[in-house]
C-alpha cells in the first residue's frame, strides 16, 4: 500500500514538474504516460486537484487552449462524472478549431447532418433522438457556439440555430443569453443586417408557438439591451458601431417590452436605464438624453454618477452648458447620498421633486431651442451639410476624433490665422532661459480631482480665459535670469483635462496658429523643468500623443499645411508612434499641398497587413518614459480606418481624378485591409455625379440646374466650378467609364442593389400616391406596411405584418454581400442628387419613402434638396405633390417642411435673400 502511494506522489510530482532532478537520470517514471506536451518550467498557477472541482466547459476551455491535464487525472475525472472520453474529445476539438461551421457539422446540428445523432433504435423517439443530440451538444457548449464567430460567412449559419429546435429547447435565461451573445458576436464582426433582424425576431416571435422559443421576460430584454452597449470599441471612434445603428434597434426593444408586459406606461429596471444611459445607447440630443433622464427619476429610480456624467456629455458637447450646469450642481448635491443603494443594486430613494423640475427646465431650455431656416442662415461658411449621425470627440477616448468634415462640402471660407508665408517654430527653443520661481511666488491648494469638471471644458468661456493666461505667459519677455513660473489652472488638471483644454481651444476661430504652438512649447517647457523638491510652483504634465495630434489637426484646418508637417517632423524625429488619426492629419496636410502620392506612402508605410503584422499598441510614450529600453520595440504597423482614405477620394474628386479615385476604391480592401463605410458611399456617389456631368451626361450645360452647380455650392459642392471647368472648354469632357459602364450609372446600382435592396430584401417601397385615393393611401400608411413594428404606443397584433418571416435577409438563398455598409442622411442626399442629375426625378420621392423605411431622419438640408428637384416637376401632378406633403408632414411634423421660400433659396444655388445667381455667359 505504502509502495503503490509512493508510485503516484512520484508521478505526479513528475507531472508537476517538481521532481528533484538527481531521481530523473535513468529512472523508468521520468518518463510520462501520456502523449500531451509538456507543462512549462515552474510550478503551474494551481494545483490539479482544483480540476476536480472546476465545471466541465472550464477543462473543456482549458484543454482547446493548450493547457495540460495528465491523462491519468483526467480519466478520473472523466468517469467520476459518466462522460466519455469522446465526447470531451469531440468537444474539446470543437472548441480548438474556432469554426462554428465545423463545430455545427460535428455535433450534429446542420440541418444536412441532423441524421447523424445517434439513436438507440430504428423506432427512436423524437424526445430520445433529442435527450442524444444534447448529450452530444450540452447546454454549455451550445452556449459557446457564438464566440467561434470570425468572419461575417459564419454568420447565417449561427443565425439559423435561433430557429432550431435545439435552440427552443433551451430555458428562457439560456435563450436570452445565447442571443445575447450573437448580438456581441454579430457587432464584433460589423454584421449589421443579421444584428438588425435578430432584434426583431427578438420584437416579433410567436409568443403562441412554443417552438419558436420566444423572450417574454423583462430579464431577457435587459440581457438583450446590455448585449447591444457591451461593444468594446470606444463608441467615438471611426470604428465602432454608429448610433445610427443601434438607435431603431433600442426602440424596437422598448417597445416590444411594453407590448409583452400588457403595460404601455410601465416602468423600466435600472439595468434597462442602466444600458440606455450607457457610453453606446446614451441619446445624442440632449433633449432624448434629458427626457430620458427625467423618466428614470419618475419612476422613482436614482440615476447614478455614471449615468449623469454621460448625459452631461452629451449637454456640454451639443452647447447646453446651462443643463450641464444644473446636473453638475445635482451632482455635487443630494445624489451621491443614493449612489450606495445603487451600487448593491437595491432601490434607490425617490429623488427629490426639486431635482426633477430642473430637469425639466432643462428640457425646456433645450427645446425651446429651434432651427433656423436654411433661407434665413445665409451662407457664411456655416456647416449646414452636418452629419447627424457622428459623435463628437471625447478626450477620455484612445484617439481623438478630430477635424472630421464633409469630404465633399469643405469649408466655404477657409480661416486664415495669419498671412505671412513662414510656419511657425514647433521645436522647443534652447535660447531661452530655464523657468525658476519668483521669489514669495505662491501656487493654490492642489485640489482634488473632479472628473465632472473635466466635462465643463467644453464651454469657451471657461477654457478662453486661462488660455490666454498662459499665452501671456509664454509671449512675456524677462530682462533677468529669471521668469516667472507657469501659471496653474484654474482646478485640477490632469492629462485627459490638458487634452479637452487644448481641443476646446482648437476649435475656436479666432485663436491662431501661432497662439496655439506658442501654449504648446510653454507646456512642453515648463512640463521639462526640474523643479526644486521645495518649490510651490506648478509644473504641467507632459504633452501626449493626443495633444500634439489636436495642434496638428488644428493646423490643418487653419490651412497651414506646412506648418503641420514641421510637427510632423518633429514628432518622427523624436520616435512617437503613431495612430490612425494621426495620420488622417497628416494626409489631409500632404493633400492640401498637392502631395497625394506621400500621402499614400506614407499610408502604405503604417498599413497594417492582417496575418503579418500585430496591430500597433494603443498607448504611445514618448521617448525616456514607459517600458524598459531592452523590451522588444513596438511594430511600426497601425489598423487604418477608411477615414484617411475618404479624404484622398475627396481629393481626387475634387481634382477631377475620377478614374484615380475609383481605382482606389475598388484597392482600399486588398490594399490597405480597409473597408469602405458610409463616408465612402457620399464620396463615391458625389464623384459618379460629377465625371458623368464632365463626360456630358445628365443635364445639359445650358440648363438651370447646371448653372447653379457651377456658380453655387449647394448642388455641386465645394469647388464645383472648377469640377465643371467653365474657365476652359477643352478639358470639359472627361471618361466616366467606370469598368465599362458610365460612373454615375454604377455607383446608383451600387448603391441601390448591394445596399437596399439586399440588406432590406423584405422592404416593401412605396410612393404616397401609388394608392387610389387619399382614403386608400391612408388605409395603407395606418397598416403599417411601410413601416412595420414601429410604434411603441400599438398592442394589436397587426404590428408584426403578415408577410414578416425572421431573417429574411440574412438566411436568403442570395444573401448580402455589403452587410457592413448602412446609409445614412448624407449617403441617400448625395444618391438624390445623382439620381436628379442623371437618372429620373422621379425616383427621388421613392428614396424618401426608402428613408422613412430605415428611420433616418432627413435633415432639413437634404429634404430641402429632394423638394428643388421634385417641385414643378412636370411629370408629377399637383394632387400628387399635395399628397407627398402631406405624407411627409405626418412624418416629421409641419415645422419641419422647408418653405417655399427656402426652397426657392435652394434653387438660387444657397445665396442669401436679394442676391440670385447671374447667369455666365
Amino acid at each position: 500500500m505504502l509502495a503503490a502511494q509512493s508510485l503516484l506522489r512520484r508521478r505526479l510530482l513528475l507531472s508537476l514538474g517538481r521532481l528533484p532532478s538527481a531521481a530523473r537520470p535513468g529512472s523508468t517514471l521520468a518518463q510520462p504516460d501520456h502523449t500531451a506536451a509538456p507543462p512549462p518550467a515552474g510550478a503551474p498557477r494551481s494545483g490539479y486537484n482544483d480540476y476536480f472541482h472546476a465545471r466541465t466547459r472550464r477543462i473543456a476551455h482549458a484543454l482547446a487552449g493548450g493547457e495540460h491535464i495528465p491523462r491519468n487525472l483526467l480519466l478520473k475525472i472523466l468517469k467520476n462524472r459518466s462522460i466519455e472520453p469522446g465526447a470531451l474529445a469531440l468537444w474539446v476539438d470543437v472548441l480548438a478549431r474556432k469554426d462554428p461551421v465545423y463545430a455545427l457539422d460535428r455535433l450534429g446540428l446542420l440541418e444536412s447532418t441532423a441524421t447523424e445523432i445517434p439513436a438507440s433504435s430504428s423506432n427512436a423517439t423524437p424526445s430520445r433522438t433529442a435527450a442524444a443530440g444534447e448529450e452530444s451538444c450540452p447546454d454549455w457548449l451550445y452556449l459557446a457556439l457564438p464566440g467561434l464567430v470570425t468572419h461575417r460567412s459564419h454568420v447565417p449559419y449561427l443565425a439559423s440555430q435561433i430557429l432550431s429546435d435545439r435552440f427552443s429547447r433551451l430555458g428562457e435565461q439560456k435563450r436570452a443569453l445565447f442571443v445575447a451573445r450573437c448580438v456581441q458576436h454579430f457587432l464584433r464582426v460589423r454584421h449589421y443586417v443579421a444584428l438588425r433582424e435578430l432584434v426583431e425576431w427578438v420584437a416579433c416571435a410567436d409568443l403562441a408557438d412554443a417552438a419558436a422559443g420566444a423572450l417574454t421576460k423583462t430579464e431577457s430584454f435587459e440581457v438583450v439591451l446590455a448585449a447591444l452597449a457591451s461593444e468594446r470599441v470606444r463608441s467615438d471612434r471611426y470604428d465602432a458601431t454608429p448610433y445610427i445603428v443601434l438607435e431603431p434597434l433600442v426602440t424596437l426593444l422598448l417597445a416590444s417590452h411594453a407590448r409583452r408586459t400588457g403595460n404601455l406606461k410601465s416602468p423600466l429596471t435600472f439595468a434597462m436605464y442602466r444600458s440606455l444611459l450607457s457610453t453606446k445607447l446614451v441619446p445624442r440630443d440632449p433633449e432624448q438624453a434629458l427626457r430620458l433622464l427625467a423618466r428614470m427619476t419618475r419612476d422613482g429610480l436614482t440615476p447614478s454618477r455614471g449615468m449623469l456624467q454621460r448625459v452631461m456629455r452629451v449637454c456640454a458637447r451639443n452647447g447646453r452648458h446651462d443643463a450641464t450646469m444644473r446636473i453638475l450642481e445635482q451632482i455635487r448635491g443630494e445624489i451621491p447620498h443614493a449612489t450606495g443603494a445603487l451600487r448593491r443594486g437595491r432601490a434607490a430613494p425617490v429623488p427629490a421633486p426639486e431635482w426633477t423640475e430642473r430637469l425639466e427646465e432643462a428640457i425646456e431650455q433645450v427645446h425651446s431651442a429651434g432651427e433656423t431656416p436654411l433661407h434665413l442662415r445665409g451662407w457664411n461658411g456655416v456647416d449646414l451639410d452636418g452629419q447627424p449621425e457622428s459623435y463628437p470627440p471625447s478626450p477620455e477616448e484612445d484617439t481623438l476624433l478630430l477635424g472630421a468634415e464633409d469630404p465633399d462640402d469643405l469649408p466655404l471660407e477657409a480661416v486664415r490665422v495669419r498671412n505671412h508665408a513662414p510656419p511657425p517654430s514647433l521645436l522647443p527653443s534652447t535660447a531661452k532661459p530655464e523657468e525658476v520661481d519668483e521669489a514669495g511666488s505662491t501656487t493654490p491648494v492642489r485640489a482634488l480631482q473632479d472628473k465632472f469638471s473635466t466635462i465643463l471644458l467644453t464651454d469657451r468661456a471657461q477654457v478662453l480665459p486661462y488660455f490666454y493666461e498662459i499665452l501671456s505667459h509664454a509671449t512675456t519677455t524677462s530682462t533677468s535670469s529669471s521668469r516667472s513660473s507657469f501659471p496653474p489652472p484654474p482646478a485640477y488638471f490632469d492629462r485627459v483635462s490638458w487634452i479637452q483644454f487644448f481641443h476646446t481651444v482648437s476649435l475656436q476661430p479666432d485663436v491662431t496658429a501661432d497662439q496655439l504652438v506658442a501654449v504648446l512649447q510653454a507646456v512642453a517647457r515648463a512640463s521639462s523643468t526640474t523643479a526644486a523638491s521645495t518649490s510651490t510652483a506648478y509644473v504641467p504634465p507632459m504633452p501626449t500623443l493626443r495633444l500634439h495630434t489636436i495642434v496638428l489637426h488644428a493646423l490643418v484646418r487653419r490651412n497651414e499645411p506646412r506648418a503641420a508637417l514641421h510637427l510632423w517632423r518633429f514628432l518622427e524625429k523624436r520616435g512617437w508612434r503613431p495612430d490612425v488619426t494621426l495620420l488622417d492629419a497628416v494626409v489631409r496636410a500632404h493633400l492640401a499641398l498637392d502631395h497625394d502620392r506621400p500621402a499614400l506612402r506614407l499610408l502604405e508605410h503604417y498599413a497594417h497587413r492582417p496575418g503579418v503584422d500585430k496591430p500597433e499598441s494603443r498607448v504611445t510614450l514618448p521617448p525616456n518614459v514607459g517600458p524598459d529600453a531592452t523590451a522588444p520595440a513596438r511594430p511600426h504597423s497601425v489598423v487604418l480606418t477608411a477615414v484617411p482614405l475618404n479624404a484622398i477620394l475627396a481629393y481626387y474628386s475634387q481634382k477631377n481624378r475620377f478614374g484615380a479615385a475609383y481605382s482606389l476604391y475598388k484597392e482600399m480592401t486588398s490594399r490597405f485591409a480597409v473597408e469602405p463605410d458610409s463616408a465612402t458611399l457620399s464620396i463615391m456617389l458625389d464623384a459618379a455625379r460629377h465625371a458623368s456631368s464632365r463626360a456630358g451626361r445628365g443635364w445639359t450645360p445650358a440648363s438651370a440646374f447646371e448653372e447653379v452647380s457651377a456658380a453655387g455650392p449647394v448642388f455641386g459642392g465645394s469647388m464645383s466650378a472648377h469640377r465643371t471647368g467653365w474657365s476652359s472648354s477643352t478639358d470639359r469632357v472627361v471618361d466616366d467609364a467606370w469598368d465599362g459602364e458610365p460612373a454615375s450609372r454604377v455607383m446608383e446600382r451600387f448603391v441601390t442593389h448591394e445596399v437596399l435592396e439586399m440588406n432590406w430584401q423584405d422592404a416593401q417601397i412605396e410612393t404616397p400616391w401609388e394608392a387610389r385615393g387619399v382614403v386608400g393611401w391612408l388605409a395603407r400608411r395606418f397598416a403599417l406596411r411601410e413601416v412595420p413594428f414601429r410604434r411603441p404606443e400599438s398592442t394589436v397584433a397587426s404590428d408584426v405584418p403578415a408577410e414578416w418571416y425572421p431573417f429574411a435577409s440574412t438566411l436568403s438563398p442570395t444573401p448580402p454581400t455589403q452587410p457592413h455598409l448602412y446609409p445614412t442622411d448624407r449617403v441617400f442626399r448625395s444618391l438624390i442628387r445623382l439620381v436628379g442629375t442623371h437618372s429620373s426625378i422621379t425616383t427621388i420621392p421613392t428614396l424618401v419613402s426608402w428613408m422613412r423605411h430605415l428611420q433616418i431622419t432627413p435633415s432639413r438640408f437634404t429634404l430641402c434638396i429632394a423638394l428643388a428637384y421634385v417641385d414643378g416637376e412636370a411629370s408629377f401632378r399637383p394632387e400628387q405633390m399635395e399628397r407627398w406633403r402631406i405624407w411627409l408632414a405626418e412624418w416629421l411634423g409641419e415645422d419641419a417642411l422647408p418653405t417655399q421660400a427656402e426652397i426657392a433659396w435652394m434653387r438660387r444655388g444657397g445665396k442669401r435673400e436679394g442676391k440670385p445667381v447671374t447667369r455666365r455667359i
